[in-house]
């Protein structure tokens, strides 16, 4: 919620989220690879790999609809993602 209210432009809110999230996961598959469960965890390597091409589509993607996106599109998008991570969380979905 405090980057849609920075002032940041659309651009910079969207790498400034994209940076958070590599973050994340950088420090937490190491995590996962280093517990009791490890073998677990490396048996799902094509859901790693399905989930991997499919951020970078998703890059790609975004990378070809960010221009034709308003600020407050992105603000709207993202806070309706919000919203639904929230139900779902509710819900015990998520």
């Amino acid at each position: 919620m405090f980057l849609l209210r920075s002032g940041l432009s659309k651009e910079a809110l969207l790498a400034t989220g994209v940076a958070i999230a590599c973050l994340v996961d950088f420090t937490r598959i190491p995590v996962y690879l280093s517990s009791p469960l490890k073998y677990e965890v490396v048996a799902q390597w094509p859901l790693l790999v399905a989930t991997t091409l499919a951020a970078f589509v998703g890059a790609y993607w975004g990378k070809q609809l960010i221009p034709k996106v308003t600020l407050r599109g992105v603000q709207l998008i993202v806070a309706g993602f919000m919203f639904a991570v929230a139900v779902g969380l509710v819900c015990g979905v998520v």
